[in-house]
């Protein structure tokens, strides 16, 4: 009994097993159980019967007992249904005996419920409710009779329950009934808990399974966008460099056109004087002009490889301001602008420790933005003291910013995109340049500006910089750029290009007492070791052979007292420490500008 009870629960909590097979084996248990209980029943009250002289009652007790015996022993071999059959009809044969015996005092009711609820349990609920109306038309005939006195119960209950074999029977029968409806009910329960925790469970992995969906469909549209962005970015900078290219070759080749085709008309021999310094003022802005581009490229690539250090010192600012003030003001009265500038504060306020350079490099990027896109009007530059800061400003009354572009102006390669006629040449880099500048310096940038009446830059530095501060090189005295050194000097041009050996020699014929020429380091090195008497070497840093690099090195084991001056055509970060750390002075890049040779020069030379 405990065994099949456990392995009738077992599959009736199986999700896997169908409800066929649950049928088959609870008809298999309740057989059993039939067995077990109703066929002693049926044999007590065959005894019953015997002893109250009903001879035919007792047989069909008996006969009762013969089918639900042989279908437990041949259940493999019928059918389910004729097994089902059996089992029905004989509960409701037995409930009809009942009720023609004892009327509605036996046990005639419990039987034809329980045989319902098998029907019910084996066959469907249609079935159910046959049995249950089919349990009807005898109750009704019987009633009919005995109320009518035509027939009465042919046994006394009263007389019966004397009888301790009728008590076992009804015990028997109460087991029996009573397993039956708590069996079939937990069949009911069991697989109803089960196929709504199985329910339940499916329902939590499908809502697993799409929130899931969901969280991949937004990584997916997040991934999407992410590229879409990445996209249009990648799009956006190729167009923008583009641009900025064709920019680039265009303010290359036009000085360059300018420089080719008026060295080409100096050649003309019937030039005359005039024409000639016309040319030649003409020759020297273009190349100005195109050193500024390789400058501003040289400065935007040193940005974007953060190898720009800074270099602290004493600022007056209120001299640096009388000092572009009076380097542009030429070059404003030109286009006849009026250019001024105010001061903040008195002059012994006025010291900043900051980087001199980066802070004349943003100003004077500003100024000459300012000048570039005015005509006939006013500039005016200055600073003033705000909330811990110096602020800078630069105002124009030129043609000013296109709306929804303010921002976007302090990005490289911009201006080179923007589609407007009054655009003037340049390589589109100066601002980006400054406002790099500005953030390396600790302050911000901004821009004011209304379109066709003019702008305001303004930008700001703090008091004091708080970074490490390096040893500054001797610093170039401007107003001495113009003077000669006071004595004439034995000078090495180390130099593998003709041109540039040409260039320098003129440049410093005015000061030469006598001027020797090597090809490559190598050649350098073994005239000094022949000769050391000589104050100065002009040492490039790229050549054949031997570089001056090595050069140098070799050099200062045996000679420590010679001037060396490094000049290098490639004028990024990095040269100049590399041309001291191995023993130069100091150090030029190309193109070199005579002014600034001959004050480096008088520097070292009148010490």
């Amino acid at each position: 009994m405990k065994i099949l009870t456990a392995d009738f629960y077992k599959l009736s909590g199986n999700k896997n097993i169908t409800i066929t097979e649950i049928r088959r084996r609870l008809l298999t248990w309740m057989l059993f159980m039939l067995n077990l209980l109703i066929i002693p029943a049926l044999i007590i009250a065959a005894i019953e019967s015997f002893a109250l002289k009903d001879s035919l009652s007792a047989i069909i007790y008996l006969i009762f007992t013969l089918p639900i015996l042989l279908a437990l022993i041949f259940k493999h071999k019928i059918s389910y249904l004729f097994a089902v059959n059996i089992c029905v009809s004989l509960g409701f044969i037995v409930a009809v005996f009942n009720t023609w015996h004892y009327g509605f005092n036996g046990a005639s009711i419990p039987v034809y419920i329980t045989t319902a609820v098998l029907a019910t349990m084996f066959l469907g609920i249609r079935a159910g409710f046959i049995v249950l109306f089919c349990s009807l038309v005898p109750m009704i005939i019987v009633a009919y009779l005995m109320t009518n006195q035509i027939t009465s119960p042919t046994s006394n209950m009263l007389e019966i329950t004397k009888f301790p074999y009728s008590w076992l029977a009804a015990i028997s029968t109460l087991l029996f009934l009573g397993t039956i409806v708590i069996f079939g009910y937990g069949v009911i329960q069991n697989n109803l808990l089960q196929s709504i925790k199985y329910v339940k469970k499916q329902a939590n992995e499908l809502q697993k399974a799409n929130q899931k969906l969901k969280d991949d469909i937004a990584r997916r549209l997040k991934i999407q966008k992410q590229l879409e962005f990445a996209k249009n970015k990648a799009e956006e900078s190729d167009r923008l460099k583009s641009a900025f290219l064709a920019n680039m070759s265009h303010e290359i080749r036009t000085p360059m056109n300018g420089i080719l085709g008026f060295v080409d008309l100096l050649k003309e021999p019937d030039i005359s004087g005039e024409e000639q310094n016309e040319f030649l003022e003409i020759i020297n802005r273009s190349g100005n002009r195109m050193l500024n581009t390789l400058n501003d490229i040289i400065d935007i690539t040193r940005i974007e490889s953060e190898q720009v250090e800074i270099s602290i010192s004493d600022v007056n600012l209120n001299k640096q301001n009388e000092y572009l003030h009076t380097f542009f003001k030429p070059e404003a009265e030109k286009k006849e602008i009026s250019f001024s500038y105010k001061n903040g504060v008195p002059n012994h306020d006025s010291i900043v420790k900051t980087d001199r350079e980066k802070l004349y490099s943003i100003l004077a990027n500003l100024i000459k933005n300012a000048i570039k896109f005015t005509d006939n009007g006013i500039i005016e530059f200055g600073y003033k003291k705000k909330e811990g800061t110096f602020e800078f400003y630069v105002k124009d009354s030129g043609i000013g910013i296109p709306i929804g572009r303010e921002k976007a102006i302090f990005d490289r390669f911009v201006q080179a995109d923007i589609e407007d006629v009054k655009v003037f040449q340049g390589a589109g880099l100066g601002l980006s340049i400054s406002k790099a500048y500005v953030e390396l310096l600790g302050g911000q940038i901004w821009v004011e500006s209304e379109y066709d009446k003019g702008s305001i830059f303004y930008f700001t530095i703090p008091f004091n910089i708080m970074f490490d501060e390096k040893k500054e090189a001797k610093k170039m005295n401007s107003d001495n750029g113009k003077e000669k050194p006071n004595k004439k000097l034995r000078i090495l041009i180390v130099e593998d290009d003709d041109i540039s050996t040409n260039l320098l020699k003129i440049q410093i014929k005015p000061f030469s007492k006598e001027t020797l020429i090597a090809k490559n380091g190598d050649e350098a090195v073994a005239i000094l070791r022949e000769d050391e008497n000589f104050d100065l070497i002009l040492m490039d840093m790229k050549m054949p052979i031997m570089n001056g690099y090595e050069a140098t090195r070799q050099i200062r084991q045996f000679n420590k007292e010679v001037v060396i001056i490094a000049q290098t055509a490639f004028g990024l970060m990095g040269d100049k420490e590399k041309a001291l750390g191995v023993g130069c002075n100091d150090y030029i890049s190309k193109p070199i500008n005579r002014e600034k040779l001959v004050s480096l020069i008088q520097m070292y030379i009148d010490e």
